[in-house]
């Protein structure tokens, strides 16, 4: 992101400047109005969420787009050895000369080994990964089915296939209940071990061609963990891999950046839904073509869920959702344990040197999980002074560095929220810094630079993805930086300052200059728009004994106008006066 301009300022005075308007009333590059609801009926939907660029927010989260064709009369075609090479030449073809986005429906057919335990139910994160990986890495793929469906100006078909994986059961070594389940349901597995396709080929003539890591492609499963686990495999050294032995979400975010499993969003539809993929058909109405428990009908019935759903839901509730694997979603403390943000007697835990890393693993899962509207708060020593008086940009920077150079000790609150308005793990975390870890008192504080890597690995500082919101934040934010960078000091240069700042917090919203914005705020006499507590009162949002729920409750209210597409990340304001510290 490139740095604002010289003409900033971080002064109390400072304006927020609308973004360029396309002819239709949007944005350009901007984000649209969150708060709107259902999609138009009958399109396949994307996201794209912030994006912080250049100081403009991001492009509407779902717009609607051509519809890509019907799910009747589709039909799927079926890859074995004869005619792998002609098909799979052609999808690869296709995708790579894709003018728009493209939707990708999946679904695999496995087998398990004998040594795999069927009805173990995980009980924690840790067990149900260890489960998969030993499900993935022993068992053996027997067909995969993409259903494919592009974006276009020129509505096409779906398009579903699905590859008979070579596979020979008779060897020994998989469980005989699974190999009587997939022949009961008319999977011909001697005809598998002698014309299906090998897996190593499998990968080196399609799969190494598909747009993984691609955020113009959406991929969408059902139940879809032990799905993703074996293409994964399959992508690892060429179909002879084995899953890693940590890591595995990284992995995955990392090849499927826009991903949807429709058990979990089928929660929408049904709340608590726990079925199979069939008992969707009477909640939709969507027909399955082709057979059940083959992966190219599968695929294409996944694909049709997904187009319904997002047709029917909200858009915030399906975005909130984006990324999670059903298998392992319904074990994530950070949703299970979450509280709306509108919740009264929302926890802060302090965090000190004794539960950091416990802490700290929990707060690295929340923006992988959604959780990325990141709201703080910085406690400074209530003997600083921090009322602007400074004129010019370069100005208050140096005043608010003279301050900060005495400061050594202080504390921050954070909290984490999805775009459904639940706090991660229901809790606000409080943080307290010493800039000089010395002495018997070392205990009771956390060394920022650690904070600084578990924020930075988890993509919670330096991605446009995650919007930061704060009031009155320029010593706040400049202080924290400080901290993160220590024991380098803040730039000289207020333009050095804003480039480290933009790229540490690219899409970043202060409340204040929200409020001076919006001019149907009533200005105090003060000339400004007065504290937290003011601006929140202002908007008829109920105060919280935290403030940095008060911050997000309140930034909810400003996402819900009508004018919020004209409000222009980046910027920071300080406190001008003593209305300004009343910030409850």
């Amino acid at each position: 992101m490139g740095s604002p301009p010289a003409t900033e300022s971080i002064a109390a005075d400072s304006k927020l400047q609308p973004s360029p308007v396309d002819a239709q009333g949007r944005h350009s590059g901007g984000r649209g109005d969150p708060s709107s609801g259902n999609s138009s009926s009958g399109s396949f939907l994307h996201l794209n969420n912030y994006t912080g660029n250049s100081g403009t927010a991001a492009s509407t989260p779902f717009p609607p787009v051509e519809h890509t064709g019907a799910f009747d009369g589709s039909g799927v075609v079926t890859i074995d050895l004869e005619n792998s090479v002609q098909v799979f030449n052609t999808i690869k073809r296709k995708v790579q000369k894709r003018s728009g986005h493209l939707y990708i429906g999946l679904d695999l057919e496995y087998c398990a080994s004998s040594a795999t335990d069927l009805d173990h139910r995980p009980f924690c994160p840790n067990d149900w990964y260890e489960y998969l990986k030993k499900y993935v890495n022993e068992g053996a793929l027997v067909q995969i089915g993409p259903a494919l469906a592009f974006e276009g100006p020129v509505p096409s078909p779906v398009e579903a296939y699905q590859v008979n994986v070579h596979i020979d059961v008779q060897s020994g070594g998989y469980h005989p209940s699974a190999v009587d389940f997939l022949e009961s349901q008319g999977h011909k597995l001697a005809e598998y071990r002698d014309r299906g396709v090998m897996p190593e080929w499998l990968f080196a003539d399609v799969l190494s061609h598909l747009p993984f890591g691609d955020d113009s492609v959406t991929w969408i499963t059902f139940h879809g963990d032990r799905d993703v686990g074996f293409l994964l495999r399959l992508l690892i050294a060429g179909g002879r891999g084995t899953l890693p032995s940590d890591k595995f979400l990284h992995v995955f975010r990392d090849k499927f950046p826009l991903f949807y499993d429709v058990k979990v969003l089928a929660q929408l539809v049904q709340p608590r839904f726990a079925g199979k993929l069939t008992k969707l058909t009477k909640l939709l109405g969507v027909q399955r073509q082709g057979e059940e428990h083959f992966a190219g009908s599968d695929a294409l019935l996944t694909l049709g869920y997904f187009n319904k759903i997002v047709e029917i839901s909200a858009k915030t509730n399906i975005v909130s959702r984006m990324g999670l694997l059903s298998g392992l979603e319904e074990l994530e403390l950070s949703m299970t344990c979450g509280k709306s943000v509108n919740d009264s007697g929302i926890n802060v835990l302090k965090v000190t040197a004794h539960n950091y890393d416990e802490e700290a693993a929990r707060i690295s899962d929340l923006v992988g999980n959604n959780f990325q509207f990141v709201a703080m708060q910085v406690l400074l020593p209530a003997s600083q002074d921090i009322l602007g008086t400074s004129a010019g940009a370069q100005s208050s920077y140096e005043r608010v560095k003279k301050v900060l150079d005495s400061v050594d000790r202080f504390d921050l609150l954070i909290a984490f929220m999805n775009a459904e308005g639940v706090l991660g793990h229901g809790r606000v975390w409080q943080f307290s810094f010493n800039l000089r870890l010395d002495g018997a008192d070392q205990d009771a504080y956390v060394c920022p630079r650690r904070l600084a890597c578990v924020l930075a690995s988890s993509g919670v500082t330096h991605r446009p993805n995650t919007v930061w919101v704060t009031v009155h934040g320029a010593y706040g934010i400049a202080c924290l930086l400080k901290a993160f960078l220590s024991p380098v000091d803040l730039p000289h240069a207020y333009r050095d300052f804003i480039i480290s700042r933009a790229a540490c917090f690219p899409c970043l919203y202060d409340i204040g200059l929200l409020a001076n914005s919006a001019r149907d705020l009533a200005l105090l006499p003060t000339g400004c728009n007065g504290g937290l507590g003011h601006i929140s009162s202002a908007l008829g949002v109920l105060e919280d004994p935290c403030e940095v729920v008060t911050l997000l409750r309140t930034f909810n209210a400003f996402q819900a106008r009508p004018d919020f597409q004209s409000f222009v990340p980046g910027g920071l304001m300080e406190r001008c006066c003593p209305a300004c510290l009343n910030m409850q």
